[in-house]
């Protein structure tokens, strides 16, 4: 079976181009027009994406003629990256900090498939948030250090605007794990830049973080069902073969911490009349009711495993507006109540 042919954002590649150009000087169009046929025209439309393994030379090519060892974390200070509105208010929504950091590292996919993010046990105390790349064939050491750090970056900055007052000192990553050995003549470069211990030739490449974090609470903010779905909608672009009801059934999850999501809206949203947007799950034996009773299923289960949500406040992140109804789907789905579930 062939591989996905990976790529990132034409937004993120010119990222590169001006990275390249402001440390190494003149960018060499000509040789990655012919190479992998990216040009200025094409970098300019909104759906073009240019392949990963494009990025890769370049991250290669600019270590090289630096010299620099270190160059992922030279880019991360480099790069002068703005998430787009539409997707931190996506991310807004989420209600806390172990679902925001799942969101977050799903919809890096928009910016570079380089690889996919999980959260995973590390030990007793402490979870991983994991990169895991999705092809190490085509990609260097210095895009993981990169994202590594970025990912930290970022998700620090936006989620100290999430915190209620109450949180606003809580305790985030504690140790950076990297899977190559540490580069010669890095001195304290990497401690530095990460703010917290480094870890090299590990199993993974990773975050380390305590587990009790992953329960805080998270502020809401205004809620777009546009947004969302436009996300959404972007992310299955890159996946040809993802049915329509997965899209939905994402959009779905995400909505339901803001109460039901009417189908109408959620028609609207898709830009599709009521009809059309029937017709396109009923043609994969689907409906919008079972979408949204699977989606409150499945979530039901990740909320209830987690043993930090009190059951009333589970029936609310799934959009119910009172727990009887919560206990009534419950008990149809798994023929038990969730206090005897938990």
């Amino acid at each position: 079976m062939m591989k996905k042919a990976l790529t990132v954002s034409a937004n993120h590649f010119q990222h590169h181009i001006q990275v390249f150009e402001k440390l190494c000087g003149p960018f060499d169009y000509h040789h990655y027009q012919s190479k992998y046929g990216i040009t200025l025209t094409k970098l300019r439309q909104a759906d073009y994406r240019p392949p990963l393994t494009a990025a890769t030379e370049f991250f290669l090519d600019a270590a090289k003629l630096l010299e620099d060892p270190c160059f992922g974390l030279t880019w991360a200070n480099q790069v002068k990256f703005v998430v787009p509105q539409h997707i931190l208010r996506k991310l807004g929504i989420a209600p806390d900090v172990a679902t925001f950091l799942l969101q977050s590292g799903r919809l890096s996919s928009l910016t570079s498939e380089l690889a996919t993010y999980s959260l995973e046990p590390f030990d007793d105390h402490h979870h991983m948030f994991k990169i895991t790349p999705a092809n190490e064939e085509i990609i260097c050491h210095h895009q993981l250090d990169a994202f590594l750090l970025f990912t930290k970056r970022i998700t620090q900055t936006l989620l100290k605007y999430r915190y209620p007052e109450t949180q606003t000192n809580g305790k985030d990553y504690t140790c950076a794990l990297i899977p190559h050995e540490k580069p010669k003549n890095s001195q304290t470069r990497y401690e530095d830049e990460f703010g917290i211990p480094v870890l090299f030739s590990q199993k993974h490449c990773a975050l380390l973080l305590p587990s009790q974090w992953l329960n805080y609470r998270l502020t809401p903010v205004d809620l777009s069902i546009t947004d969302v779905i436009r996300c959404e909608i972007e992310q299955a672009k890159l996946d040809p073969s993802q049915l329509h009801t997965k899209t939905v059934a994402n959009c779905v999850a995400a909505l339901l911490p803001y109460g039901s999501p009417k189908r109408e809206d959620v028609a609207k949203a898709f830009n599709m009349s009521l009809r059309s947007f029937q017709r396109r799950l009923n043609e994969e034996d689907t409906s919008y009711k079972k979408v949204l009773d699977d989606a409150r299923k499945e979530l039901s289960s990740v909320y209830l495993e987690r043993d930090c949500y009190p059951i009333e406040e589970v029936a609310f992140l799934l959009g119910y507006s009172n727990i009887s109804a919560f206990y009534t789907a419950f008990k149809r789905w798994h023929n038990t109540s969730p206090r005897k579930r938990v």
